[in-house]
């Protein structure tokens, strides 16, 4: 096999095809040279369709030719049939290869449609989560003011029982003062009287008057320490 001046060279499937077809080794090379010569300016998507459909070429060939090729009018036959095979090709192949970008012009449109659509989607997602999130935030915020709002009244409270206690020692005090004064005056009145035989019995009375309204104070006061603690 000799090495092509063109720019196609058949490939040994082609070369084994025309040989076996034509016998005649000059009619075959005949033959060879055409193809050469029409596929020399071809793409090589072409050149790789004829070297894969040769036979169908060749089956056509035969048809046309019908005897040897004896004349030069014979060989533009060949010249003719072959240009008209890669023509077809050609053609069949550009539909092909149109179908073929109609399909990937489609599945690219439905393609960034369904990223659009995914994208539209995690985009809602993310948007409903912020807006959880937030609410989450502002329930928070709202149960640390209501924990701020209940320390502030415990310590309101804390702040009256403690001026309230203060305020009952105070008053309980004044009591006592006062009831000591008014034993005080009632013993110099006795006194004064010369009710002496009556003294026992008015000191007992008036002391266990006196004991019983410190017990009552201070069982009222441990009773309101005990309940605040």
């Amino acid at each position: 096999m000799e090495t092509s001046n063109y720019g196609y060279e058949p490939n040994k499937r082609v070369y084994d095809a025309i040989y076996a077809n034509f016998p005649d080794k000059k009619q075959a090379d005949t033959i060879i040279f055409v193809f050469k010569q029409a596929l020399s300016e071809q793409k090589e998507f072409i050149k790789q369709t004829i070297n894969n459909n040769i036979q169908e070429i060749i089956y056509h060939l035969k048809a046309e030719l019908g005897q040897e090729l004896s004349t030069k009018k014979d060989l533009e036959v060949v010249r003719v049939v072959i240009e008209k095979e890669i023509a077809e090709l050609k053609t069949e192949l550009e539909k092909r290869f149109s179908r073929l970008d109609k399909k990937v012009d489609n599945s690219k449109t439905e393609l960034k449609e369904d990223i659009i659509a995914v994208e539209n989607r995690l985009n809602e997602k993310i948007t409903s989560v912020d807006i959880r999130l937030t609410r989450v935030e502002e329930k928070i915020e709202g149960l640390e003011d209501k924990v701020d709002r209940l320390d502030t009244k415990i310590d309101n409270v804390r702040t009256e029982l403690k001026e309230d206690i203060n305020e009952k020692f105070q008053t309980l005090d004044k009591k006592i003062d006062t009831l000591f004064q008014t034993l005080d005056k009632k013993i110099d009145t006795l006194l004064s009287s010369n009710f002496n035989d009556k003294i026992g019995a008015f000191k007992f009375k008036i002391i266990a008057w006196i004991g019983g309204s410190i017990i009552i104070g201070f069982g009222l006061l441990g009773s309101m320490l005990k309940f605040f603690h």
